[in-house]
């Protein structure tokens, strides 16, 4: 991820301005699925989604991280805001991915594998929790 500007009222605004944008993206593009494709069981459309999230993170990082052609705050931004929340998967393939690219492949292996299969346990500890409280 890029390096963080300084921590102040005007980032978080910026944040928080494109997880909006995000969010609504994320649940028109659910809806879109939902009423086109309602028949099927298979969650194409937190799939599509995650790949979309994905392949975008990669082509901003490059554009605005490597090349610079943003303002750290902006890059911030669309990182973290708008892309977060349209999907944090595409976080957790870029982290695993710049993990590989800096020779870190014990690492890289490790998040990539601990992270579905803790979560998924995690979610399944959850729903057990939240069955028995209520």
């Amino acid at each position: 991820m890029p390096s963080s500007p300084a921590l102040s009222l005007s980032t978080l605004l910026t944040i928080a301005i494109f997880a909006v944008v995000g969010v609504i993206a994320r649940y028109l593009v659910g809806l879109a699925f939902t009423h086109t494709l309602s028949s099927s069981e298979f969650p194409l459309s937190t799939f599509v989604i995650n790949m979309v999230g994905s392949l975008a993170i990669g082509v901003v990082y490059v554009l605005f991280t490597e090349k610079g052609l943003l303002a750290p705050e902006l890059q911030i931004g669309i990182l973290v805001g708008l892309l977060g929340g349209f999907t944090t998967f595409s976080s957790f393939s870029l982290e695993t991915l710049l993990l590989i690219e800096n020779g870190r492949y014990l690492l890289g292996a490790t998040y990539m594998f601990l992270s579905p299969a803790l979560g998924l346990i995690l979610a399944a500890l959850g729903m057990k929790l939240g069955r028995f409280i209520f």
